[in-house]
Order: structure tokens, then C-alpha cells, then sequence
């Protein structure tokens, strides 16, 4: 072997971390790690590997090293014990005290091994030799000294009756972090249990119980998705969803990370400042996306013809591309993600082509669209040439949607082109007196990259009364505004009318 013992274990230890992470059922790594010891063992090779899961230890090739629960060695050398700290938790309603087992380990010395505990009355110590059984008396904090030939180890115990919890609650319901970022989930219980964390899936984000009875559930996202987060007492079950997104540079750049097809979160820590200053303050920005994935290119072709990789393949095959009746129009996203009464647009749709994209003449590419508009724009990402003989058309496909600032690309000096949240004003309403007609005034200009606004409408009065358009909405970041209604007052023999 390259490295030596202690080296090549930890890497062999490392490598079971990974699969113990894929799945972990609610056990301790140290338990995962005895349990498939014969993993270990191919990890490590042509060498003598002895395990002894009562004292939490492993021999190689003579040399001993005791494991903690997280996976840590300890190069043994004179005496170890199983653990360095062990809760003795009473329930009210128990019967017998709590207890546990104690084991000590020897390496390089002989001899009798002697126990003893800092306070009697709170851990009583009971066996000899290697192995002890402690047992928790009444509540409070004692430390187990096992000694031999000079060297010593020692035990922190603890003690305590536990209170059974009828409320278990946790803050916050909805978290969303990056990969690799760290946030924490405090749970609040009206008791005193230990309260135990597992996640759905180990894959997306992992959690650990930290805090005096684990009410602190630390959790690291690994890959982009979501999961539930769920902490238990011995009768309370709480969750909370955790949504891990794409963490990049630039929406563009999170685009590019994306290596399969549905929905996906990009998050971009952005700024609208032209000049980067220490002053200069980044803004989060999460942008939800519905990717369709081509793996390798794209021919899109009249009479709904679609071709991947130069191979016919029907559009139903697709997921969330769509083509019209005529065959010519093809449609990037579903329903799910363009607005409603009741709800605004959901995502960004894009087709991410891993090839060459052509566009045959007489075709149209855009992406759905309902009464509500379309959905919050139409990204086509293609990582090779695109050859477009028709037409790429996103008219009339504005979305019902709050605007947020969309950084879609990360400069060199370190500002943004991004569209901004807000584009150009409406305009302003316009009155007329009677007999008389004006028309509305158009929307203002948007900034660079903005959308325009919405101009206002027009009126006219054929009567004795005074009327008033509609204003134009501002444009956002996913619409250009919508244009104010026009009014007509007409007092003839019927009656007066407005429309």
C-alpha cells in the first residue's frame, strides 16, 4: 500500500461515508460501518483486518484504532474506551434505572484494568476486567475512569430523567439552500427527548442532530432537488421541506450545470451595480425552471417530424414539447407552468438541446401559452450550432408574474447583464370633456433589457360628461405591460353608455 494503516483506513472510511449517505435508514455511521464490515475489508486490501463492534474498535494488522460515531479513528495507544460520552436517559414511567456497557481496550500494556466513578450516587459501576455495565442512579453528570500500568480513559455520563413530549414543532416549514451550503432546523418540543433527524432522500441533502438533546438539525445540500426533513420524539413526528437548488455564477451558467430534463431551482447571488465596489450589495435571487432535455441534437421539421441524433422519434416521446395541429408550431413547457386566475406563472421553460438544433423553414418555435399568458420566459440552450430557417417567436407570451431581477450572465469585472425587475411605466390615463375624443398615450421605454410598458387607452365622449381611460401597466421582468382600457360615453335617445 501507498499510504500507511492509519491513512489507508481513513480513505477506505471515506469511501463507505458515500454509500452510507445514499442509505441511511436512521443509524449512527459507526453502526452502518461494523455492519458492512466485509466492504471495509475490500476497501483495505491485502491486509488483517480484526473488528470488535462491543469496543468500537478496529485492528489492522495489529494496530488498533477505536471509532467514534461519526466515523473518526483514534490511533490506540495504552488503553481506549468504547465511548467517550454516554446519555442514560429515564423515562417517568420506567421501571428499572437506565443502563449501558463499557468497554476498554489495551494496546502496548498489561494488566488489570481499574474502574471508577466520579460520583457514586449519580453512575454505579458493576463487572471488572474489560467490559462494565454503569447504570444511572439519579440525575446529574459523572465521569468512568478505567486505568491500567499509568495510562487512563475516561467516560463523560450523564443522567437524566426524560420528560415524554406531546408537542414537537419546526422553524422553518420551507427552507431553500445551494449545494454545499449549510442552514440549520430548530426543532421545539414540550419536553426533554432526544430527538432524532432523518431526510428522504441522502442523495439531496444530508442532516445531523446537533445541540443538547438535538434540537439543532444541521442540514448540507448535496444535489439539486427536494426532500422532507423529518425529526421524531417517541410519539411526535415534525417536518419541513427543503428545496437544494443549482447554486451558479449566472442563470445562463446554472443552465449549463443541468444534466436532466423537469424542474429545477438556480440560485444566483447577483447585483444591479455597473461598477463593483466594496460597497456593492449581491441580492439572492432563486429562478425556477422546467427543462427539457435533448440529449444529443435536435431537427424539428414540418408535419410534427422531430428528429433526434438524425433518428425520427415521435413528439408524445417528449416530455413538455408540444406541436400544433398543422405540425408546424412546436410548444416548450406544460400548463403547469404558465398562470391562471388564480395563480401566477410557475417557471421559466427551457430547451436544452446537447447537439446541434436546426429549425426547419415554415416552423415555429415558442412556448405554451393560456388566457394568462405564457410562462415566465423561453431559454433555447444549445451547446452546439443552431441553424434557424424558421422563426423563434415569443409574441403575445408575457407572463402573470411578479418581476425579479434575472442575471443571465456573469461579466468579466464582475457586473451583470440581467433584465431588471421593473421595465418601463405605463401610461398615463387620459381624460376627455364632452364632444370631444383623445388618444391614450403610449408606455415609457425600458431600461436596458427591460420590457416596455403598457400603453394607456383612449377615450372619446359623445354627451355632457367627462371621461377617463385606463392606465398602462410597468412592464417586469416577464411581461411588457398590458395596455389600459379604452372608454367610449355616448348620451343619445337611449340613455348613456360607457364601454
Amino acid at each position: 500500500m501507498k499510504h500507511g494503516v492509519e491513512e489507508q483506513l481513513k480513505v477506505a472510511i471515506l469511501a463507505l461515508k458515500m454509500e452510507y449517505y445514499e442509505k441511511q435508514n436512521g443509524e449512527s455511521f459507526r453502526d452502518f460501518l461494523f455492519r458492512n464490515e466485509e466492504n471495509l475489508k475490500k476497501e483495505l486490501g491485502d491486509r488483517e483486518v480484526l473488528f470488535n463492534k462491543e469496543a468500537n474498535t478496529i485492528t489492522i494488522n495489529g494496530i488498533q484504532f477505536s471509532v467514534d460515531e461519526n466515523g473518526n479513528i483514534t490511533k490506540i495507544d495504552g488503553i481506549s474506551l468504547s465511548n467517550t460520552r454516554i446519555k442514560l436517559n429515564k423515562f417517568e414511567d420506567d421501571e428499572e434505572p437506565p443502563k449501558a456497557d463499557l468497554f476498554a481496550t489495551l494496546v502496548t500494556i498489561t494488566g488489570d484494568i481499574r474502574w471508577k466513578s466520579s460520583d457514586e450516587e449519580v453512575v454505579k459501576i458493576s463487572g471488572s476486567g474489560n467490559k462494565v455495565t454503569i447504570t444511572g442512579l439519579k440525575d446529574g453528570v459523572a465521569t468512568v475512569t478505567a486505568s491500567c500500568q499509568g495510562e487512563e480513559a475516561s467516560c463523560e455520563v450523564i443522567v437524566r430523567t426524560v420528560e415524554i413530549s406531546t408537542t414537537l414543532t419546526l422553524t422553518p416549514e420551507n427552507i431553500i439552500i445551494g449545494k454545499q451550503e449549510i442552514t440549520e432546523l430548530m426543532a421545539e418540543q414540550n419536553g426533554t427527548e432526544e430527538i432524532e433527524w432523518e431526510t428522504s432522500d441522502n442523495r439531496i441533502a444530508i442532516v445531523e442532530g446537533t445541540g443538547e438533546n438535538g434540537e439543532i438539525g444541521k442540514i448540507t445540500g448535496m444535489e439539486a432537488g427536494k426532500v422532507t426533513i423529518t425529526a421524531r420524539t417517541q410519539n411526535q413526528t415534525a417536518t419541513s421541506k427543503v428545496i437544494v437548488a443549482i447554486t451558479a455564477e449566472s442563470l445562463l451558467k446554472g443552465i449549463e450545470e443541468i444534466t436532466t430534463g423537469g424542474i429545477k431551482k438556480i440560485l444566483v447571488n447577483g447585483t444591479t451595480d455597473q461598477e463593483i465596489t466594496e460597497a456593492t450589495q449581491y441580492k439572492k435571487e432563486i429562478y425556477d425552471v422546467n427543462v427539457v432535455l435533448i440529449d444529443g441534437g435536435l431537427e424539428l421539421g414540418t408535419n410534427g417530424v422531430v428528429k433526434v441524433n438524425g433518428v425520427e422519434k415521435a413528439i408524445s416521446e417528449i416530455q413538455d414539447l408540444s406541436v400544433s395541429s398543422d405540425g408546424k408550431t412546436y410548444s416548450v413547457g406544460n400548463t403547469k407552468d404558465i398562470g391562471t386566475a388564480n395563480a401566477y406563472a410557475s417557471n421559466t421553460v427551457v430547451l436544452k438541446v446537447k447537439g446541434n438544433l436546426e429549425i426547419q423553414d415554415e416552423v415555429t418555435l415558442t412556448a405554451i401559452t393560456g388566457a394568462y399568458g405564457g410562462p415566465k420566459g423561453l431559454i433555447v440552450y444549445c451547446e452546439e450550432s443552431v441553424t434557424n430557417n424558421g422563426t423563434i417567436n415569443m409574441t403575445a407570451r408575457g407572463a402573470k408574474a411578479l418581476g425579479q431581477n434575472v442575471y443571465l450572465w456573469k461579466n468579466a469585472n464582475g457586473t451583470f447583464e440581467y433584465v431588471p425587475t421593473q421595465g418601463g411605466a405605463g401610461g398615463n390615463s387620459v381624460s376627455c370633456n364632452s364632444w370631444s375624443d383623445k388618444e391614450g398615450i403610449g408606455g415609457n421605454k425600458a431600461p436596458i433589457r427591460g420590457t416596455g410598458g403598457g400603453g394607456s387607452g383612449s377615450c372619446m365622449s359623445q354627451g355632457g360628461e367627462p371621461t377617463t381611460s385606463g392606465t398602462g401597466s410597468a412592464g417586469t421582468s416577464f411581461s411588457g405591460g398590458t395596455g389600459g382600457g379604452s372608454v367610449l360615453y355616448n348620451r343619445g335617445t337611449g340613455g348613456n353608455r360607457r364601454s
